[in-house]
């Protein structure tokens, strides 16, 4: 029983380990949508100059599931920061408020910064998924001494 006890314990340290893990994943993910989006949109309005709705469209169809269409105009939807969420919601409010070549600027201006946020995310994922590791192994290392 004992031995049952202590597997249990160290397979939910290991598993609450990894389940922040995937959430770190998941942020580095959805920012990287967030970047490929703000390309897709800055390709779009330089060769076909659409409109939010058609916007939208083409960014489901290549797979970007970030934003969705209310009201007519463009919103952002995922696990973001509250920094890089304000960023998003500026910048997809902008769409289709000025030319053509403000909106090229724009689009370039945000998808720097929205590169500088992926990579300061991946480095943190990098570094939380270490330490998450480490300190799962650790902690089932531990408990088993500590119960043997």
């Amino acid at each position: 029983m004992k031995y049952v006890l202590i597997s249990l314990i160290c397979l939910a340290i290991i598993l609450i380990a990894l389940h922040e893990i995937k959430y770190q994943r998941q942020k580095t993910l959805s920012l990287d949508q967030v970047v490929r989006l703000i390309s897709f949109i800055k390709n779009d309005l330089h060769y076909r100059k659409s409109d939010c709705k058609a916007l939208f469209e083409g960014a489901r169809e290549q797979g970007l599931e970030c934003i969705t269409l209310f009201e007519g105009s463009l919103h952002s939807v995922g696990c973001f920061d509250d920094a890089v969420d304000a960023e998003l919601r500026l910048f997809l409010k902008s769409i289709g408020t000025t030319d053509t070549e403000g909106q090229l600027k724009l689009c370039d201006e945000y998808y720097q910064r929205m590169q500088c946020h992926l990579e300061e995310q991946r480095m943190a994922e990098k570094s939380k998924t270490q330490v998450n590791f480490a300190v799962s192994l650790l902690g089932a290392f531990c408990i088993v001494v500590l119960f043997v």
